[in-house]
């Protein structure tokens, strides 16, 4: 056998170990890289998600916002609607205490209807005159016009029914 060589041919590699350490470390750095590219990838999509839905809460927060805000507005509005009610009837109340006392001892009503240009007083009265001079007059002061029906009846007594208009303001409405 003939030997072309003075010593034992040695394995060679493909490709040295320095080469293979920097491959495997360029291959580790780039595998570290594409690990933090995807890490950073799912937060941002996770941002994403978490600020689309704080976005959609906002915009709920808002439109709950304006709710109770024209809530806010109906109350205060009721509120003043109260207020004014309330003073009418104060007014209205004073105006039928008022109207009691202008009634006389021996007139007696049996029905007083307030509208708001209006009164219509029924009732009985012992003669014609007590009413023209006891109740009449108070209502002639207060009212532009009063019509005033009698009818008799069979003790002699009259039932009447007066209705009193005003034109220029109401009789319990002081604006």
């Amino acid at each position: 056998m003939l030997k072309y060589s003075l010593i034992r041919p040695r394995y060679k590699r493909l490709v040295r170990l320095d080469t293979q350490l920097w491959i495997g470390f360029t291959t580790l750095i780039f595998g570290v890289f594409f690990l933090m590219q995807t890490g950073f990838a799912i937060m941002q999509a996770a941002v994403d998600y978490s600020t689309k839905n704080y976005e959609e809460e906002r915009i709920e927060i808002e439109k709950q916002i304006q709710r109770v805000e024209l809530n806010i507005e109906f109350i205060k509005s009721q509120k003043e609607l109260g207020e004014k009610v309330g003073d009418r009837n104060k007014i209205v109340s004073e105006s039928i205490v008022g109207l009691f006392d202008l009634v006389p001892d021996s007139i007696y009503l049996n029905e007083a209807v307030i509208e708001k240009d209006k009164l219509i007083l029924r009732g009985y009265t012992p003669s014609k005159e007590i009413y023209n001079y006891l109740l009449l007059p108070p209502l002639k002061s207060i009212f532009t016009t009063t019509k005033t029906s009698f009818f008799p009846m069979d003790n002699g007594w009259f039932r009447f029914m007066s209705v009193n208009e005003s034109e220029k303001e109401s009789i319990y409405e002081k604006e």
